[in-house]
């Protein structure tokens, strides 16, 4: 049953007796007076993010919720929340008229951060049997995307776990940062010229444009709290599932206005304005993809824009992942990148195991550093 929403309030004392021992068949009387409560974490050693555990109360999330009620006559699904805001007032968060856990029912939570109206990234989301799904789209400027976590909870009601709530969000998008070093003797047109010049500490690049090119934009999401099992009575673990659509974008980050300045310094800097790393969709890029990262600088002032170009074939960006890509340019005038600099550092606390090394050498002959 969709959107009819339960509502189990609490009945003065004499009405509450009288129906716990004579109403015992209502699927809808009050069977505890233990009120339902909700608090909200961001999950421990998640990637950098907008988001974190202290700013999660700046806004408002949304909750869908059912109980799954047992019984001889009753036996069925009832929808207790669908789309509710949940609040953070009075220093706890805050859903509105008080719902009660009921007995020995199966109570199942799914929690969006943040709280979604009409944001236009979100579209066919519904409700049903406990799972939540909606269609991701990412906008056409990756400037302001809004860090969206997800959350779930099945628990089955006894008077020893009437404790709050406490939903683990995790990182439904991932994020994306390229940060190239510049090597000491970088600047020479020839290597003849190296002797003629000392080292200078002045001397830069300036990245003015960034293109990401053939990015997926759109997945269908579902998410469903898994089942308790053998003696559990609770679960925070949820099955997700994430369907790439083959639809494609490509992105613009024009700072010709205000390029960002790496120095000769061998440090590693973003080349995304403000140190900021971008929020980006799951990827799944085939072997055969035309996708890639374009980044386009000039040396010093001469304004001449040369360009390098990262190839994503084969290439996954995960859900809730950071992947950093760091590569030491030895040679700006002539386009050399060190040998063996280029590595990915993947900030992933669920996949630290074979499968993912944070510091994965790409083989150089894949990097195409070009002149335009």
């Amino acid at each position: 049953m969709k959107h009819n929403i339960i509502i189990h309030t609490l009945l003065p004392a004499i009405l509450t007796l009288t129906c716990v021992v004579s109403c015992t068949s209502d699927p809808d009387v009050l069977e505890t007076g233990t009120e339902m409560e909700f608090d909200a974490t961001e999950v421990a050693g998640s990637r950098a993010s907008i988001t974190t555990t202290e700013t999660l109360k700046n806004q408002p999330f949304m909750l869908f919720g059912d109980m799954y009620r047992g019984g001889e006559f009753y036996a069925g699904r009832k929808e207790l929340f669908f789309r509710q805001m949940v609040t953070f007032k009075n220093n706890k968060w805050d859903y509105g008229t008080p719902l009660y856990w009921l007995m020995g029912q199966e109570h199942t939570f799914v929690a969006i951060h943040p709280y979604l109206d009409s944001n236009p990234e979100i579209s066919d989301l519904d409700y049903s049997d406990s799972k939540v799904s909606f269609i991701y789209t990412l906008p056409e400027s990756l400037d302001n995307v809004t860090d969206i976590l997800v959350a779930a909870h099945r628990r089955k009601y006894n008077l020893n776990s009437g404790a709050a709530v406490k939903f683990k969000f995790n990182h439904l998008l991932s994020c994306l940062n390229i940060m190239p070093a510049l090597d000491e003797v970088l600047m020479y047109e020839n290597e003849d010229e190296k002797d003629k010049y000392p080292y200078n500490k002045d001397e830069y690049i300036l990245f003015q444009k960034i293109e990401l090119i053939g990015i997926k934009t759109k997945a269908a999401f579902s998410f469903t709290p898994e089942p308790l099992s053998g003696n559990a009575t609770s679960t925070d673990e949820c099955k997700v599932t994430c369907e790439i659509k083959d639809e494609r974008y490509n992105y613009t980050f024009d700072y010709s206005k205000k390029p960002v300045a790496v120095t000769n310094n061998k440090e590693n800097v973003s080349v995304f304005d403000n140190d900021k790393a971008v929020l980006i969709m799951p990827q799944w890029f085939a072997d055969d993809s035309n996708s890639e990262i374009r980044l386009y600088y000039s040396v010093n002032d001469d304004n001449v824009l040369r360009k390098i170009t990262i190839p994503l074939k084969g290439v996954t960006w995960n859900m809730g992942t950071n992947y950093t890509y760091k590569f030491t340019i030895e040679k700006a005038y002539t386009g050399q990148i060190k040998a063996g600099s280029f590595t990915i550092d993947i900030d992933d606390p669920k996949h630290q195991d074979d499968e993912h090394d944070d510091a994965w050498v790409w083989d150089g002959n894949t990097i195409d550093f070009i002149f335009d």
